[in-house]
């Protein structure tokens, strides 16, 4: 065989194995999204179910050991505590798809700004337990990321 052809051939093999194997990392990468994006709706199903059963059931639920929230107000600050973490759930959502991955039109990411400065924030205020809560939440560091935490804390104060 012609030495040219051969090389020809061996480079038009390189190339089908190098697109072949390009393809089978696209193809890993959205299946790994795909898994982290199932995984991370699954951690906020849960959360909301465990958030809704507290503010159901009347039972004191974590944040009202740590706020010292009386016995007698357990019901009622779990109604509030779970609204107050739904919304919370939601402005992370915006944080984390409309600021951090620039996914939304900022438009929409403006008028959840705007309702949260208008509207989320003096319902919180409005509630001496809410605005220990927000706090509470902030100070902790823990179930949100410090970058989210901090535009809240701008957002709220």
């Amino acid at each position: 065989m012609n030495p040219i052809i051969q090389i020809i051939i061996a480079i038009a093999s390189s190339v089908s194995t190098a697109m072949l194997a390009y393809i089978a990392w696209l193809g890993y990468r959205h299946n790994k999204k795909v898994k982290l994006s199932s995984i991370y709706t699954a951690l906020v199903q849960q959360a909301n179910i465990v958030n809704s059963e507290i503010g159901q059931y009347g039972i004191g639920g974590p944040y009202t050991t740590l706020l010292n929230i009386p016995k007698n107000e357990y019901k009622e600050f779990g109604y509030y505590a779970t609204i107050f973490f739904h919304h919370l759930r939601l402005l992370s959502i915006v944080f984390q798809n409309g600021i951090n991955q620039k996914l939304m039109i900022m438009q929409d990411v403006d008028r959840y700004i705007s309702w949260a400065k208008t509207v989320l924030k003096p319902w919180i205020n409005s509630n001496a337990h809410l605005s220990k809560l927000l706090d509470k939440v902030i100070s902790q560091k823990d179930l949100y990321g410090e970058n989210f935490l901090e535009w809240i804390r701008k957002l709220m104060k």
